[in-house]
């Protein structure tokens, strides 16, 4: 039985470290081609596919981060709608416990 806990033991840091070379090596040059193909969009002219592309994806940078904006400030209205019904919660249960103290 101890024999297979060491065996697993070393298959375990074995297949950690193969998986960590491969996935090292993969990532490297994925990054590579993602920074190649991204200079070559910035070096594309404005009329052709890739600098439309570029274009568009800028477009879409922007109304994301405007969108971001929008709900931020929704929510903060909503916030400041529920920090009111509470308030007013409050004081009418303020009320209401005024009456009946007052009544018992």
């Amino acid at each position: 039985m101890a024999n297979q806990g060491d065996r697993f033991l070393g298959g375990f840091i074995a297949g950690s470290i193969f998986g960590g070379i491969v996935g090292g090596l993969v990532g490297s040059y994925l990054a590579t081609r993602l920074e190649d193909q991204s200079d070559a969009e910035e070096d594309a002219p404005e009329g052709s596919i890739e600098g439309t592309l570029r274009g568009a994806r800028r477009l879409l940078r922007r109304s994301s981060d405007l969108s971001i904006e929008d709900a931020r400030q929704g929510l903060e209205e909503k916030i400041a709608e529920l920090n009111d019904a509470i308030d007013a919660a409050r004081e009418q249960l303020s009320h209401v416990n005024g009456i009946s103290e007052d009544h018992q």
